[in-house]
């Protein structure tokens, strides 16, 4: 069988890091970049290999295209394949949008939105080079169903990774690519740290699931979205948030 594999940006924690572990688990070769936490990542590429597949990983910053560029390249040079990007990279900041200054703009513009743009620019022409191969870009329920104040431009990046995704995915399409976008609703990861308990609390109770999501339970969701048996599934939006339609606010 031929070694298939994936790269996942954001790859050291949360949805990232289960996501290594994932498509590990299929059988894929794996390959992640992350931008801070050394010892986690170590920790991921040790995991990863456990399960008998092969593990790189980079420390690089997905706003900066060179970086970017040179990742990919060693990736292809080593391994001769990518067939799956996952771009899950991303940061969230809460605020008023009053209070709020460019530079946060630019700060979650450039991760969010921009990180997708410098991985899926540069590993478009490896991934044309076999049919049936998928980039998966990771949103949020916020772009679609906003929560009131303080998320207006985490969920203006958001929205815009979905516009993206639904019109590449046209563009690829006669190449035999295919591009969805996952918009996870709250899930248990560090993300959620710079939201107040109280608030957390109100939108959980809000859910008909009435608990946090699982970074797991977004990794399984994702890895079917690549699989051969989702191959009719192009261009969506897939909302996976516990019921969050009863959002009340």
């Amino acid at each position: 069988m031929e070694t298939k594999l994936a790269l996942i940006t954001g790859g050291s924690r949360g949805i990232g890091r289960e996501l290594c572990l994932k498509f590990a688990q299929k059988g894929y070769d794996i390959a992640f970049c992350y931008r801070t936490s050394d010892e986690k990542a170590q920790e991921v590429e040790s995991e990863v290999i456990k399960t008998g597949v092969s593990c790189l990983k980079y420390k690089c910053d997905v706003r900066i295209l060179s970086e970017v560029s040179e990742m990919v390249r060693d990736i292809f040079e080593k391994k001769q394949t990518i067939n799956v990007l996952v771009n899950n990279a991303g940061i969230l900041k809460v605020g008023a949008f009053a209070g709020m200054q460019k530079q946060d703009w630019e700060d979650m513009f450039e991760t969010n939105l921009y990180g997708a743009f410098n991985l899926s620019k540069t590993c478009i022409p490896y991934l044309m080079k076999k049919k049936g191969n998928s980039i998966i870009n990771v949103s949020s329920f916020m772009a679609i169903r906003p929560l009131g104040p303080a998320q207006a431009i985490y969920a203006a990046s958001k929205a815009a990774l979905i516009g993206f995704t639904r019109t590449l995915s046209k563009e690829l399409a006669p190449a035999g690519i295919r591009v969805n976008v996952v918009a996870p609703g709250l899930i248990d990861t560090d993300m959620l740290k710079p939201i107040d308990e109280k608030t957390l609390k109100s939108m959980v109770v809000n859910t008909t699931s009435k608990r946090l999501g699982t970074p797991k339970e977004i990794a399984d969701n994702i890895v079917y979205l690549t699989s051969d048996e989702a191959q009719f599934i192009n261009g969506q939006t897939i909302v996976i948030d516990g019921g969050g339609v009863t959002y009340q606010f």
